[in-house]
């Protein structure tokens, strides 16, 4: 094999291992945590809030690399609502649907169709108020 073929292929190699090493991380972003400033939200509801912080979430999903275990290609139909929980009064839970196929995402809760959507998954979270920023801690699926 001539020098110069040699190099075009070492090079697309390591370029092909450099793509998958960059999105083969672990299921979950430790790095990853959206925050929102009280001054941003002034005066929405916390159901809106809790939203805005999970959506924030789905769309850094959105952006993953394909070969990462989170990635989404899409979502919709998230709803949330305020979870009267006696010991705990910042509950809420999340209902949503993401596009994606991996399965990470078919574990759980949720039904899968044949679009490759999983609807109506369901996680509860808390929200966090830190000095003056707003995030969200994943409770789980149930309480």
């Amino acid at each position: 094999m001539k020098r110069g073929k040699k190099f075009s292929v070492l090079l697309f190699v390591l370029v092909l291992a450099g793509i998958i090493l960059n999105g083969s991380g672990s299921t979950t972003d430790e790095a990853f945590k959206p925050i929102i400033s009280l001054n941003e939200v002034n005066d929405l509801p916390d159901t809106e809030i809790v939203e805005k912080l999970f959506i924030m979430d789905l769309e850094h999903c959105k952006d993953r690399s394909i070969f990462s275990d989170i990635k989404i290609f899409d979502y919709k139909d998230v709803e949330v609502r305020k979870v009267n929980y006696p010991k705990d009064d910042s509950i809420y839970s999340v209902v949503y649907s993401v596009r994606s196929f991996s399965p990470y995402w078919e574990a759980g809760n949720g039904h899968i169709d044949s679009f490759g959507w999983i609807l109506n998954k369901s996680i509860y979270v808390r929200l966090i108020k830190d000095n003056e920023q707003l995030r969200l801690k994943y409770i789980g699926t149930g309480l």
